[in-house]
């Protein structure tokens, strides 16, 4: 899930182009968690799953906006829809229902989250941009 292409900072753009990418991938990858907890808020059985979806989502809508408002300052444009690979994990979990979507939703939500962790602890530790960097640690 989230725009995964754009990882493997060693050998790439500048570092203010690394800031803007970062942005980008933050932004889709909020994207497809407010997508997936909308799902969850629908399909999910248990209620653990629909509370972890909310907090998901309003966690998420706080980023989202955060991340647009310092794209919008830099004049960076952010991914408007979701990428394939998420467009393709949330049809799939669009056909699930009950213990079965809430199965593969958490198995999705905690892959997506790891891989973000890498790139939220670089842009923390190596960002140019001193309000991209306070929000990659927050």
């Amino acid at each position: 899930m989230g725009a995964r292409s754009a990882r493997g900072w060693a050998s790439g753009p500048r570092q203010v182009d690394r800031d803007r990418d970062f942005a980008r991938i933050a932004a889709g990858s909020s994207a497809a968690q407010l997508a997936l907890a909308t799902l969850a808020s629908k399909r999910a059985a248990g209620s653990t799953v629909k509370r972890t979806a909310a907090r998901i989502r309003a966690d998420h809508l706080k980023a989202s906006q955060t991340l647009k408002t310092l794209a919008s300052e830099k004049r960076w444009q952010l991914p408007a829809t979701l990428d394939s690979e998420s467009e393709t994990t949330r049809s799939r979990l669009a056909k699930l229902r009950g213990p079965r979507f809430d199965r593969a939703y958490i198995d999705a939500i905690v892959l997506d989250h790891l891989a973000d962790i890498s790139e939220f602890e670089y842009e923390a530790a190596q960002g140019t941009d001193p309000a991209l960097k306070r929000f990659a640690a927050e």
